[in-house]
This record gives structure tokens, sequence and C-alpha cells, in this order.
């Protein structure tokens, strides 16, 4: 693979992970379950919480290619160029607030079930992301979210930004626990190299999240992922 030719070791090997949550929970005294009631009959509100959370993905993704080609067709999600498949896990802290933002900081490892021969290197560890978005909830209990992710790979030497990932699911009614699933399985990570050369490889996945509620934060403490714009 030429991204390997030019030195900069294997692309097959980062691990190009979404890193995905949402949660609610108290703001002052509104708790997460009375939000959840309360989103029954009005205007849902939002929340501030941590969750703790996991997730894992199974991914094709297309070779890492110049920015001025098209690794996986938009509309009908066909290959264009040669691919490789990849299973991701991971877990972190999200970080939800009561203005409709999201926070996230996240490690994660893969395999890449494509790198079965003699002296290839299937796994890669050491992931830190973080990651910015919004999320909502709406009635019956249903929560979503939209977010895009900046991912550091320190032993490489290599980072990449890795977007949109739309997920949906439920709150559990006392605001303990949510799970998700996500929704637009299409997304483009772009590569940026030692050299300052830039990559891009389109990838198709289905992807889980499970979150449990961590510490309810009624100030509210943004991430790494924030700024002082936000």
């Amino acid at each position: 693979m030429f991204f390997k030719r030019n030195g900069y070791g294997y692309f097959g090997r980062l691990a190009i992970t979404a890193f995905a949550v949402a949660g609610m929970a108290s703001a002052q005294d509104f708790t997460a379950s009375e939000a959840v009631q309360a989103s029954r009959h009005s205007k849902p509100k939002l929340f501030q919480a941590d969750y703790g959370f996991r997730t894992s993905n199974n991914c094709v993704r297309a070779i890492p290619h110049p920015p001025s080609l098209v690794g996986i067709d938009p509309d009908t999600r066909t290959l264009l160029l040669p691919g490789e498949v990849v299973s991701q896990g991971g877990g972190g802290v999200m970080h939800f607030f009561k203005d409709g933002r999201l926070t996230v900081d996240a490690t994660a490892s893969e395999v890449n079930l494509s790198q079965v021969v003699p002296g290839a290197f299937p796994q890669t560890d050491g992931l830190v992301g973080t990651c910015r978005g919004s999320y909502t909830l709406s009635s019956g209990n249903r929560v979503a979210l939209h977010f895009n992710c900046h991912v550091d790979i320190p032993s490489q030497g290599v980072s990449f930004d890795l977007g949109p990932t739309n997920a949906e699911g439920f709150i559990s009614e006392n605001g303990v626990a949510v799970n998700l699933n996500q929704t637009d399985d299409l997304q483009t990570v772009t590569l940026k190299l030692p050299n300052g050369a830039t990559l891009v490889s389109e990838r198709v996945c289905v992807q889980s999240f499970a979150l449990t509620r961590i510490s309810s934060n009624s100030k509210g403490t943004y991430s790494k992922a924030s700024t002082d714009e936000d």
C-alpha cells in the first residue's frame, strides 16, 4: 500500500474510531428522570451530566487517497477504490450540557481484519480522541446526537479528523442509562501526515454505544474538546 511505501506506517493500522456518546442529566434541581417524564407532555428540557461509555463498531473503509478522488459513492455506498475491514472498540467520558452541546474524551484500539499475512501488524492501540457536537431529547425517551472528532496517534506521529457521527437511541426512565446506534453510516476520515500532506478515506460502519451516568454536574465542566469560544 502506498501509505507504507511513503514511510508513515500503514494507514490500515490506524484506528478510525468514532467516539460517540449521548446522555441526559440533572440541571440544578431538575433530574433526568423528571425530564424524561416532562418530555411526554411539553418541550423536552436538556441536562448537564457526565456519562461513562463503551462503544464498538465494524467498518469497511477505502484505502487512503488524495482528496480529489472518491473512495465510496455517497449515494449507493459502493466501493470505488480498494478497501479493508476493521473492528474497533473504545470508551471514555462524555459531557452533556443544558445548552445542547456535548463533548467527548475517549481512547480506542483497532484490529484490522484485512491484515492476516505473516509480518502484518493488525492491532493499533493508544488512540486519543476528542469530539464536539450537539444533542437533543424528544418524546418517547428518545435521544439524538451529532458530532465530529479529532484523533491523535502519538506512537505514529499522525492525527486525523473523523465525521460526522449521527446516532439515535433511548434514555432510561431514571436517566441512568443510554443506548444508541449509529444512523448515518457514511463518514470521512481526513488524515494529516507528518510532512504536511493530507489524505482522505471514506468508511461505512455499524456502531453501537452504551452509556452509564457517572455524575450529575449542575455547573458543567467542558472537556478538552471545548474552547473558550464555545
